[in-house]
């Protein structure tokens, strides 16, 4: 038997319709929130559930299912199962990979593989994932995969994952090129711009909506298609994408507002964008006073 995992309804099912195995769609917003380290823990579990429930999930739904998909991929190794991963070269995929590598308990030799997702091929002329292919393309991608090396496992990839769980913006904007994970670079400098700067108060992502909306794009699943399209490879849905629109509409000073399928900027959003004024978002203004409250 072989476990498949993917990060992706659409791309499992494509893969589940003409490859056998179990298929296992694994869903971690990684790039969010605090990872306190070491995993599998009850500290990591709530936590992170804490951080994915923000979407609008139940924090106990939500750690059922975290501890669901872990306790899967140990069960399959365990049973001397093979591992497929079937991960694309954006920032989502790329900490989900090393996260499943760095953290995976005893392993075998041939045991773990990796499906390759290329950025474009005859007919895909880009390519952000495996669920925009055909079952075809799928198949035979599949047919090009490759066991991950132990060492690749033991030193590269825990690496790597040691500097993206980090997220220092210093060691993340200087992360070394692994010839063995091609993506990791790109990827970890892409986590370092999801960090806010100190002038607006907003990280890339925030921006690119902002400039977007300006720029007289309303509609808000056009602004979700032209907001992907700024990113070399896009790493969100549309789920995660209008929850950061929600965020940057909630509050007293809301630098957008969404109301009747419009989107439109504020003139907050305005003076920010331009540095004139730095976002705090609500949570954090709350969590500001909070602790900053004395009887």
């Amino acid at each position: 038997m072989v476990l498949h995992i993917h990060s992706g309804d659409h791309a499992a099912n494509l893969a589940s319709q003409v490859i056998e195995g179990t298929h296992l769609v694994y869903s971690e917003l990684l790039h969010e929130g605090p990872l306190p380290l070491p995993p599998f823990t009850d500290q990591w579990y709530q936590a992170r559930a804490s951080v994915i429930a923000k979407q609008g999930y139940t924090e106990k739904g939500v750690e059922k299912r975290l501890r669901s998909q872990d306790e899967a991929i140990v069960e399959a190794l365990n049973n001397h199962e093979q591992v497929m991963l079937w991960f694309d070269n954006c920032l989502y995929d790329q900490m989900i990979l090393f996260f499943i590598l760095a953290n995976i308990p005893q392993f075998e030799d041939h045991q773990i593989g990796l499906v390759p997702c290329p950025e474009s091929l005859p007919g895909y002329p880009k390519i952000s994932g495996f669920g925009e292919l055909d079952t075809d393309t799928i198949k035979a991608l599949y047919n090009q995969k490759s066991h991950v090396p132990s060492e690749a496992i033991t030193v590269n990839a825990k690496n790597n994952w040691k500097i993206l769980a980090g997220n220092s913006i210093e060691n993340l904007e200087n992360a070394p090129h692994d010839p063995v994970f091609p993506y990791f670079k790109k990827a970890a400098e892409r986590l370092a711009q999801h960090h806010p700067d100190s002038f607006t108060g907003l990280n890339k992502l925030e921006k690119n909506i902002l400039l977007n909306v300006l720029d007289g794009c309303s509609d808000p699943m056009q602004l979700f298609k032209r907001t992907s399209g700024n990113e070399e490879f896009p790493f969100f849905g549309d789920g995660y994408f209008f929850h950061v629109i929600d965020k940057l509409a909630s509050g007293t000073n809301p630098l957008l507002v969404r109301r009747n399928d419009v989107v439109t900027a504020t003139l907050r959003g305005l003076r920010t964008l331009w540095g004139w004024e730095t976002w705090i978002p609500t949570t954090t203004a709350a969590n500001l006073a909070a602790n900053n409250h004395t009887e």
